[in-house]
């Protein structure tokens, strides 16, 4: 039997981050489409917002949110230190309003009515449910009373194919020792029907999609 190839996940994004913008535009059919769509969600405003954009990356969608929200401040989080140094190369003009967070977003405390918006962008995918629902909960609590969580990532097209994904987990399991799938590069995305159900489990009062093309899809989350 062939022997899994499992990556831990800061290892992952580390060796990848110097042509990483490159291959998402080369080779990923939504950029930048799903990125402008995204942006295009955000009321411009030129107050002083506070946004948050968790497994941030090289911060590919900062471009748009910049133009949306030109005097607000970002704290941008990631676990893989080499994604955020390709981030401060290609914003070194924009250093001043932005605050990096070498971290897993797991662990981090986000804070309590903090953030006006949070933002991610094809991250949560690799997470089982329990963590994904502790996840929302504490993105809900970081928000502020009218704030917005917008999220992209990849979707699955019914329930058996979830549970095919979090099979194959399972065998990966069995197979090399590991515990958990946050902390390797294992790809677990859910259907909408699972998606949907987390959000209202974490609170959230009012779930949009906002994009659907291929196998990624957007939504915007309010607690009002």
């Amino acid at each position: 039997m062939k022997k899994m190839n499992i990556e831990k996940m800061s290892d992952f994004f580390d060796k990848r981050a110097p042509g990483y913008d490159k291959h998402r535009e080369l080779h990923i059919t939504t950029y930048p489409e799903l990125y402008i769509t995204m942006a295009e969600k955000i009321p411009f405003s030129n107050k002083k917002m506070h946004v948050l954009d968790l497994g941030c990356g090289t911060g590919l969608e900062l471009k748009w949110l910049f133009e949306k929200l030109p005097n607000s401040t970002f704290t941008c989080m990631d676990i893989s230190a080499n994604m955020l140094e390709v981030l401060t190369q290609n914003y070194s003009e924009k250093n001043k309003k932005i605050t990096l967070v070498q971290s897993s977003y797991l662990d981090a405390e986000f804070g309590k009515d903090t953030y006006d918006y949070v933002v991610t962008v094809m991250s949560f995918h690799h997470l089982m449910y329990d963590k994904k629902l502790a996840l929302y909960k504490k993105i809900r609590q970081a928000l502020k009373p009218d704030g917005m969580f917008i999220e992209a990532d990849y979707i699955v097209a019914g329930k058996d194919v979830e549970i095919d994904c979090l099979e194959y987990f399972t065998r990966v399991k069995h197979e090399t020792g590991i515990e958990n799938s946050y902390d390797y590069h294992i790809d677990i995305p859910l259907c909408k029907e699972t998606q949907l159900d987390l959000y209202y489990a974490a609170g959230f009062r009012e779930v949009t999609e906002f994009y659907n093309k291929d196998d990624a899809v957007g939504y915007l989350c309010s607690n009002t």
